[in-house]
C-alpha cells in the first residue's frame, strides 16, 4: 500500500492450455502481490475459446484501468500468453509471462484437432495473430518480462521464450526445475513490477 492505497492492480492469468482451470486456479498466485501492496485479481477468462479469452482479458484490463491505478498482467503458461498479449496490445502498463507459449505457430504445431476444435484457432493466420511473438512491437507495446524454466520443459519449450527475447530485446529470467515448478517466479514478478513506472507506457484509451 502507498498512503493507504494499493500501488496498482495486478491481473493474474492461470495456466491450463487454454482449456483447463478457472479463476480459483490463479488465486494461489495472488498473495505475493497482495503482500507487496497491490490489488490482485484472478481473471476467469474463457476456456476452449482463445479469441473469446483475449476479448475477456482485454475487457478485464480496461475495467481495472478505470480505477485510475497502474494495471499489470502476470500469467503462467497459457495465461502467460494472454498476459503478454495485453502488453503487446497496450492494454496494461506492463506484464510478466511465465513459461508461456508465445508462438502458437510452432507450439504444438501439427495438432490441428487442438487448435481447430478445442481453442477456435482454425488457420495458420489465426494462430499467428494469437502469438505475442508476432504481435509485440518494441517501442510501441508495453514492457514485458519473460521467465521460463530451463530445459527440460516438456510442456512449453524453453526456446519459445529465448527466441522471443532475442527478437524483441526482452529480458528473460531463467527459472529452475522445468515447467512452472520454480516458486520464485511470483516474488520475482513482484520485484520487477515494483520497478516499472506505472505511467511509463501509454495504454489504449478505454
Amino acid at each position: 500500500m502507498k498512503d493507504g492505497h494499493p500501488k496498482g492492480t495486478v491481473l493474474i492469468f492461470h495456466a491450463g492450455g487454454f482449456v483447463y482451470g478457472n479463476a480459483r486456479s490463479g488465486e494461489t498466485h495472488c498473495q505475493d502481490f497482495v503482500d507487496a501492496g497491490y490489488d490482485a485479481v484472478s481473471v476467469d477468462y474463457l476456456t476452449y475459446d482463445y479469441p473469446g479469452a483475449v476479448r475477456y482479458s482485454r475487457r478485464a484490463a480496461r475495467a481495472a484501468r478505470k480505477r485510475g491505478l497502474p494495471t499489470y498482467a502476470v500469467g503462467w503458461s497459457a495465461g502467460g500468453n494472454l498476459a503478454a498479449m495485453l502488453a503487446a496490445l497496450r492494454e496494461v502498463n506492463a506484464a510478466v509471462a511465465i513459461s508461456a507459449p508465445s508462438n502458437l505457430v510452432s507450439w504444438n504445431g501439427k495438432n490441428w484437432h487442438y487448435y481447430r476444435d478445442m481453442i477456435k484457432l482454425p488457420t495458420w493466420e489465426a494462430r499467428r495473430r494469437a502469438s505475442p511473438y508476432f504481435r509485440y512491437r518494441p517501442g510501441r507495446s508495453c514492457p514485458l518480462l519473460l521467465m521460463h524454466g530451463r530445459p527440460p520443459d516438456r510442456i512449453v519449450h524453453y526456446w519459445q521464450s529465448v527466441r522471443f527475447a532475442r527478437k524483441d530485446h526482452l529480458k528473460l529470467i531463467t527459472l529452475k526445475h522445468g515447467h512452472l515448478k520454480d516458486p520464485s517466479a511470483g516474488p520475482r514478478a513482484v520485484r520487477w513490477i515494483d520497478k516499472q513506472p506505472g505511467t511509463g507506457c501509454a495504454v489504449r484509451s478505454p
